[in-house]
């Protein structure tokens, strides 16, 4: 069986995706997908199942190197400008950019079903798929279930990033859950009016 140290850092995925799915963004918020992530969704749902099939060793399957190829092509290929916002901006989560790097940050990366679902959705079926014990563990699977766990970590670990710089650019009202949010504009816009002890809402 082929194991790797994912115990940790999936159960701290899954809790980053039930945090995230909670969530209701004012103005990073996309419904729909923009051309390059519709054109991941377009082929998602052979991607989900190839991998599933594949995990399953059921008949006709594409075998683990394949499905390394189809991850490059039909998910990698299609967020590579997300991911390398972190490569070209390594202090993302403590600093602002550029205005041109801001402007193509804002172009980029979104929360909602039309961007951060659309990824994690995929990053879900690959994490599960890593550590099945019905793989074959010969030399050339070994090495493909290897890269398909780093370009994971990657990718999630960009995706925190980008997360981070999104809380960092703009004020909480604009990014709390909808309940907090809505608290926090009317705080923003009427504090004065509100019974509260001052400062008890600072973060706002």
């Amino acid at each position: 069986m082929l194991t790797f140290p994912l115990s940790g850092y999936v159960a701290y995925h899954h809790i980053y995706i039930k945090t995230i799915k909670t969530c209701c963004f004012f103005i990073k918020w996309a419904d729909t997908p923009r051309s390059a992530l519709q054109k991941m969704k377009d082929v998602s749902g052979y991607l989900h199942i190839s991998i599933d099939r594949c995990s399953q060793q059921a008949a006709g399957s594409v075998s683990v190197p394949g499905i390394l190829a189809l991850i490059k092509k039909c998910f990698v290929a299609h967020i590579s400008d997300i991911v390398a916002l972190v490569t070209e901006q390594p202090n993302l989560t403590v600093a602002i950019g550029s205005e041109e790097f801001e402007i193509r940050f804002d172009e980029a990366f979104a929360i909602g079903p039309g961007c951060l679902d659309l990824i994690i959705d995929t990053l879900t079926v690959i994490y599960r798929f890593v550590p099945s014990d019905k793989l074959p563990v010969d030399g050339e699977s070994f090495v493909a279930l290897s890269d398909i766990y780093h370009t994971a970590e990657s990718i999630s670990k960009a995706l925190l990033s980008c997360l981070q710089h999104l809380r960092l650019k703009h004020p909480r009202r604009l990014w709390d859950p909808k309940g907090f949010r809505n608290y926090g504009d009317r705080y923003y816009m009427s504090g004065h009016l509100l019974s509260v002890r001052p400062g008890c809402l600072s973060m706002f």
